[in-house]
């Protein structure tokens, strides 16, 4: 009698007979069964992620703090440094209130001039100059010269217009009104044509002499225009 020994594990006793198709047929597909299986748990060995490292653990420890200690006993302090002692020098210092003496500055003579001479006394005049001769200002006041007032115009009237008219008047050496000058104005154009026409065209003078000579020369006439008179 021969003995197999089957995949399975199992003792099978060949018997010496024949063996049939059905039964080959069997045993063939448990073989490839069995290495199919073999096979799948290799791939599925294979495929299987590798298992995770241990994790570590955190070991914390908690530190105590020290009791503080005990202060120290105050130290007594430090002794006094020495007080400084002022020593005596043997130089001698000015008193506050005394100004120190300063230098007198150097004196300047300054050159004395001579006192100038004395002016000559004028060259007297030679006899035969002429001798000045104070002049006589021209005359208008004269009664016999008979020189009438100005006309009041009547538009100066009704304006209630005065003042007083001044004229610089040039006489001739004949004593004749030569120029008549606006001298100082009244405030009235009117007042003031009254006064140099009158002068002008009817007004005498006595000429200004100089010695027994008359000459020409330059008065001032005032002409004054009042409602009260």
């Amino acid at each position: 009698m021969v003995q197999v020994v089957s995949m399975t594990g199992g003792p099978s006793v060949y018997r010496g007979g024949r063996e049939t198709a059905q039964q080959r047929t069997a045993a063939v597909g448990v073989v490839m069964a069995l290495h199919a299986g073999l096979v799948g748990i290799f791939v599925v060995a294979q495929l299987r992620p590798p298992p995770p490292p241990p994790e570590r653990t955190l070991s914390v420890s908690f530190i105590t703090e020290a009791a503080p200690s005990a202060a120290p006993a105050p130290s007594q302090p430090p002794p006094p440094p020495p007080e400084a002692q002022m020593m005596a020098t043997p130089r001698s210092t000015l008193s506050p209130m005394t100004a120190p003496p300063t230098e007198r500055p150097p004196e300047r003579i300054v050159p004395t001039q001579a006192a100038p001479p004395a002016p000559a006394a004028p060259a007297a005049a030679p006899s035969n100059a002429p001798v000045a001769t104070a002049t006589t200002p021209p005359n208008f006041t004269a009664a016999y010269l008979k020189n009438p007032g100005a006309v009041y115009p009547m538009g100066s009237r009704r304006r209630r217009e005065q003042g007083v008219v001044r004229l610089r008047v040039q006489v001739s050496p004949e004593g004749a009104p030569s120029q008549v000058l606006l001298d100082r104005t009244s405030g009235s154009v009117d007042l003031d044509a009254a006064a140099m026409e009158v002068v002008k065209k009817r007004w005498k003078f006595a000429p200004a002499k100089q010695g027994d000579r008359a000459v020409s020369a330059w008065v001032i006439v005032p002409m004054e225009f009042s409602l009260d008179l």
